[in-house]
């Protein structure tokens, strides 16, 4: 188990490393124990250091005394080092006695390109996933990522009519972005997405979680706020995760009164820019809400959302499946035949609270 007295020195493993993720970094971790997570840290490690090494986030099962393991976009790992990797894997295992865990649940961010590692996770005890659930949280498995690797330029040249056009009316409107990371700034972002989520019903977290985000990234710099605005008052704001050399759209809230105005392009391009700045490679939009672009319908309810972060001219970029370890087979089939029933009472909760405020109103 790693510990505090270790968090730079596991910070630094996971961000050097080609496949490491801001969300098995260290801060991570303690911003998911807000939630009732617990964070569970594991590494191999020689006279080196760390050689590999896994966050695995656990939450406890009261009724049956067990718990589940999740470890979001883990391992941190060469897959191909089979010894390292089994290595690693028997300390999950002996954690997971310890801890009564049912299973371990893993969404690893190794591009579809990679398929071997898929046998290799399968030669390890790992089964594919058929079916997904949000409950957890889990990570997307197709994202949209911009290659900072060129010029401006010719990033620019990617935005698709529509973006460059919102981009030079927000230039003509006077929209103003900058970074802002006082106590002011996010306290003003905080209410636009908390209106935000009430206005369009989205699905989120209160406004205390957000606020412990900030509170435990920002003091390491890991949390960066960009606010838009428009003859002073603010009207849009984009949060990014930056994690050693890597940048990641964390969340991003607007007022709806000043589309006309363009903000959120604005936005984007700003973070772009500054991300290439501090030598990112990439920038990531992360999920896209659409699982194969070339069946895209406007039905969609993300379509909105999947047409904006394209206009940036990003990579689609798609993981290997979401997978599992199994370590007691029993729950884990009770656990997979609750799953049909957990949806099913959210949108039966949902349907009810729809039908109370269209009597209300």
């Amino acid at each position: 188990m790693v510990t505090e007295n270790r968090r730079e020195e596991w910070n630094r493993f996971v961000a050097e490393s080609p496949n490491g993720h801001f969300f098995q970094s260290f801060e991570f971790g303690e911003i998911k124990s807000t939630l009732g997570w617990k964070p569970v840290r594991i590494a191999v490690e020689d006279e080196g250091g760390i050689k590999a090494a896994i966050s695995i986030l656990k939450i406890d099962i009261p009724i049956i005394k067990s718990s589940i393991f999740y470890a979001p976009r883990g391992p941190v790992i060469n897959f191909r080092d089979r010894e390292l990797f089994h290595t690693l894997l028997e300390g999950v295992k002996e954690a997971a006695r310890r801890e009564n865990a049912v299973f371990l649940k893993i969404d690893a961010g190794v591009p579809v390109e990679e398929d071997d590692v898929v046998e290799v996770l399968k030669r390890e005890g790992f089964i594919i996933v058929r079916r997904h659930c949000d409950k957890l949280g889990t990570q997307p498995t197709t994202i949209f990522r911009i290659n900072l690797q060129k010029s401006l330029e010719e990033i620019e040249s990617r935005f698709d009519k529509t973006t460059r056009r919102n981009i030079r009316i927000s230039e003509k409107k006077g929209v103003i972005v900058q970074e802002d990371n006082s106590k002011e700034g996010f306290d003003a972002f905080l209410l636009l997405l908390m209106k935000m989520v009430r206005d369009k019903k989205i699905a989120a977290y209160d406004a205390k979680y957000y606020r412990d985000i900030w509170e435990i990234l920002y003091p390491n710099r890991m949390g960066r706020l960009f606010l838009a605005r428009y003859n002073g008052k603010i009207v849009a704001g984009v949060l990014v995760y930056l994690f050693g050399k890597k940048c990641w759209l964390a969340y991003s809230a607007f007022d709806n009164r000043y589309g006309f105005v363009c903000p959120n392009q604005a936005l984007h391009r700003h973070v772009i820019k500054w991300a290439k700045e501090k030598g990112c490679p990439w920038y990531d939009l992360r999920g896209t809400g659409i699982i194969n672009p070339n069946n895209t319908r406007t039905s969609n309810p993300f379509y909105g959302l999947y047409i904006f972060k394209k206009g940036f001219g990003p990579e689609f970029v798609r993981f290997i499946p979401e997978m599992d370890m199994v370590f007691r087979p029993g729950l884990y089939k009770l656990w997979n035949f609750s799953i049909p029933l957990m949806e099913m009472g959210v949108r039966v909760y949902a349907n009810l609270r729809r039908f109370r405020c269209s009597k209300k109103n």
